[in-house]
């Protein structure tokens, strides 16, 4: 039943993420800033992915020049490469 429940998640992130990218990354963001030790507990298969992810949330932000958003995520980044 949990599988069932997180490819519903899945399945509604990815909408969201294809109508409305300004909304998805501000949620993206959101929950990163709410929850930042949960960027460093991974298995090290899916590090490179979590590094162009927020990569992407980073490069959206410095579009919309919120370059306060860059610079907090920046400094999370950094610390996952260092990991």
């Amino acid at each position: 039943m949990e599988n069932n429940a997180d490819e519903f998640i899945k399945s509604l992130l990815n909408q969201m993420e294809d109508s409305n990218k300004d909304r998805y990354m501000h949620l993206c963001y959101t929950i990163i800033m709410m929850f930042p030790d949960k960027v460093f507990d991974y298995h090290e298969t899916v590090k490179e992915s979590r590094v162009a992810s927020i990569d992407k949330i980073i490069f959206h932000f410095e579009e919309k020049e919120d370059f306060e958003k860059c610079a907090k995520l920046k400094k999370i980044l950094d610390r996952l490469k260092e990991n």
